[in-house]
This record gives structure tokens, sequence and C-alpha cells, in this order.
């Protein structure tokens, strides 16, 4: 006989609110582990994570299965279905996803799914081809502690013990952080959001290995060029420093280590929810701007000496911030969402879906808004933009060595205005290099900016017969 390890709301607030207390603090630890069960339930958060448990209650992970006992626990009105799917609706005893019905089998105890289901958009129950087993497939991500071989969980939905691990031992050492999971490495959530279905592919992205610029060894030393590490760095290289910096805190690298998370899901997406679609933090495009622009403000540019900022993804695209007063450009994608491009589909790797090198049948980053044009002929347009963007930066390059290697050698050769020609050219070139698109972002940015790049260096040149 199946068993459904649930343990009254009631008692188990009580119970995390009175150990929290240290109430019964006399208790043997064998006759407190004998009592309490490892995993506790969710309502035993609720005591001292007020805020956290009220966010999350609103989650889809809390609602993934709700128990169906009243009418009101139905999305809709039972009668307004077809009679033959009210037959399937009246034997529902619970409700997964907030679509799918499920009903224990009389003959093996297992979940099944019903052949009927609640179509949102519609606002009606349509049909379902049902009949798949909820505890083989689905259990051990939709439910907390689940156990195959009992074929029970501990709760059902995704509680809060599914990703900080039982609770028994926090609240019997009176909130322990030690004795409960709390971090942001996004394995947790990859136990369940990865594969074919809900696969993210976050593992593959320039994110999930975000800590690896700024981390060469484990003693924060400086690395090979000598440039020391600065915590300001994990503002936007770590999980751990993105929140802290979106909450407005202090961080420190160097005291979080050696527990430095790369950007991962709990950056983004706020683990307990907040309200906001898809529990983002802020919204995509925020999150996206925290860390992929420069902060140049409109009219500004970046600096002709000294360090030129990385990841001005963001300015590039908006066609603006190049020295020397070229003049702002938008271009066709400048007013466009940076997922629209990057995230096609919810695909978290980041990386642009290149027409003709997509799955068959998949989308790409290109023809779903070209719907007048072929793959064929936006991977030309593709290809032509950053074979004429690197070729240009070659060139450039070749040119600034020649006169760097003329400066070495006689180092007041260049005067004063010839000096700020060459390094607004060089400040230009690492522009269009840190966007790293290669004129994808705003072709006709990067033309104008290569070209006076060019023009400036061919002037530097011929200035110092070279």
């Amino acid at each position: 006989m199946r068993m459904w390890k649930m343990i009254p709301a009631a008692l188990i607030v009580g119970l995390g609110c009175l150990l929290a207390l240290g109430i019964g603090a006399n208790a043997t630890g064998a006759t407190a582990n004998d009592q309490i069960p490892e995993y506790v339930g969710s309502q035993a958060c609720l005591g001292c994570h007020t805020d956290h448990f009220t966010h999350w209650s609103e989650t889809g992970h809390a609602n993934d299965l709700v128990q169906l006992i009243r009418a009101k626990d139905f999305p809709g009105d039972i009668s307004s279905a077809p009679p033959e799917l009210q037959a399937e609706l009246q034997k529902a005893q619970w409700l997964a996803f907030g679509e799918r019905f499920l009903a224990r089998s009389p003959e093996t105890g297992q979940l099944m799914y019903l052949n009927v289901q609640w179509d949102a958009a519609a606002g009606q129950y349509v049909a379902y081809n049902g009949g798949s087993d909820f505890d083989a497939r689905c259990a051990s991500c939709h439910s907390t502690a689940w156990d195959a071989s009992q074929s029970a969980w501990s709760e059902p939905g995704v509680g809060c013990e599914a990703c900080h691990g039982p609770g028994r031992e926090h609240i019997l050492g009176k909130g322990d952080l030690s004795k409960i999971r709390s971090d942001f490495n996004s394995n947790t959530c990859l136990q369940c959001h990865t594969g074919a279905r809900h696969g993210t592919n976050w593992e593959v992205s320039a994110h999930a290995r975000s800590t690896a610029p700024v981390i060469r060894n484990e003693n924060h030393e400086p690395d090979p060029n000598g440039v020391p590490y600065r915590d300001s760095c994990f503002e936007c290289h770590s999980s751990d420093g993105f929140v802290a910096k979106l909450r407005g805190e202090e961080f420190s690298a160097t005291a979080n280590h050696p527990n430095n998370q790369p950007v991962g899901c709990a950056a983004c997406h706020d683990p307990h929810g907040n309200g906001n679609p898809d529990q983002l933090r802020q919204s995509a495009e925020q999150l996206c701007l925290t860390c992929h622009s420069a902060g140049i403000p409109e009219g500004g540019s970046i600096p002709v000496t000294g360090r030129v900022g990385h990841h001005l993804q963001a300015e590039f695209l908006w066609g603006r911030g190049a020295a020397g007063g070229i003049k702002p450009t938008e271009g066709p994608h400048s007013q466009v969402a940076c997922i629209e491009c990057h995230m096609v589909g919810g695909d978290h790797s980041t990386k642009i879906a290149v027409p003709t090198q997509v799955a068959a049948g998949a989308q790409d980053s290109c023809t779903k808004c070209h719907t007048d044009s072929t793959p064929e002929s936006r991977k030309a347009y593709l290809d032509t933009w950053q074979r004429t963007t690197g070729t240009m930066i070659d060139a450039a390059k070749k040119d600034i060595a020649v006169i760097e290697q003329a400066v070495a050698a006689n180092p007041n050769l260049l005067d004063e205005a010839q000096a700020l020609v060459f390094n607004t050219a060089k400040a230009n070139l690492t522009f269009i290099e840190e966007d790293r698109s290669m004129g994808a972002h705003n072709f006709e940015y990067a033309m104008k900016i290569l070209n006076s790049v060019s023009s400036q260096l061919k002037q530097v040149r011929e200035a110092i017969g070279r």
C-alpha cells in the first residue's frame, strides 16, 4: 500500500517555531530525532522565513501539485466540460502543473494521467491522451523528497526542502546555516531543469564559465599580467556578487571564496519568487544591461586614454559611445531586446541561433522576425557583416603595430595632436572588439567607427613616414 508522508500543517508550523525558540531543548537528541521526520515540510519554514514562504507559495513550484478536494480547487467549472470529460474530472485527485489531472490507479496504486486537461488560454477543458505513469516519469522533479521505492513523497510540489535539503537538523540546530543547503550553485536547479524537455543549455554558456576569467588560482593572487583581483569584477562574474549588486549590498569575493558561483540560474531568477514573470529578479532587459553595458550616458563617449570598459554591447547596439565625435547611429537591431536574439525559445546558452545552423524545424535568431527572407539569405548577411568587420579590424591592428613599433624606438615621435588621433583610433577599435558581435549588433555603426579608425591610423602613419 502506498504511503503519503503528509504531516498536519499546524503541527509543522508549531514544531518549527518551538524548536527555533529552543523550547523542548531538554529532550534528548535521540528522542527529538525519533519524533521529527528528516523532511519536515515547507510549513515548518513559515515561522522564521515568512517573506520567502509567502512569495514561494505563489510560484509554480509551490503549486506544481494541487490536491483536488473542493470544487473551487479545479481551474474551471466541471459542468462546463463535455460529458465524456466530466467523467474523467470526477476521478481527478490532483491537478499537476495547473493543467493536467491525476488519479491513483486502483490496480497499481500509481498516480496516472487522466484523459483531460485544462487549456488556460482558451479557458476550457479539452481532451488529453493520458494513461502515462506520473510516479515513474514526473514525480522525482514535481514533488519533494520523492522515494521511488515507496512511491511516496514528503510533500507534493517543489517545496523548500527540494532545493535546500532536509530541514530537521537545521531546525534542531535553531537555524544553524551549516545544517541546510543555501547557495547559488546551479546544480540544484539542474537536478530538474535539464534534458530535452526542460533543458536550458546554460551549461554550455559563457555565463557558466564566468568566474574563470577572474579566479585563476585558489589564493586570489594577481593574474599573470599583474592586475589585482577586484571584488567589483564579481558583481558581474558571479551569481553571489551579482545578486548582492542588485540588492545594493556590499560583497567581498575574497571573503566568499571558494563559494563564488558563476552566473547561473539564481542570479537572474529568484528561487523564492517575487511576483515577477518567470520569477525574474528584474525585467529580462534590465538584468542583461546590469552587466552588458558600460553605463555611458547619452551624449557621452568612451575614454580616449586609459582602460576602455568591456561588455559594451548595449552602447554599441544603441549606436552611441564611440570617441572622436562619430555620429550616433541606430541600426535595425537597436530597439530589439537582448533575449529576442540570444534566448530563442528560452535557450539559456545565450548563443545566437544562426540561420541554416539550427536543427530541422527549430527557430533561429533571425527568421522569426525576418519572415520575408530565407535562412540562407539571413546567414549571408550575417557572414558579410562579420567578415567585413573582421577584415577591417585586422587591417587596423597591423597599422597600430607599425606605429607602436616606431614609437617604441622613438618615444617622442608623436606630437600631442598625433597622439590624440592615435589614442582615439585605438580606443574605438577596442570598443568594436569589446562589443564581440563582429558588427552584427549594429553594422552601420561598426562601419562608421572602423572607417574613422582606418582614416586616423593612415593619417598618423603618413605623419611619421611609416
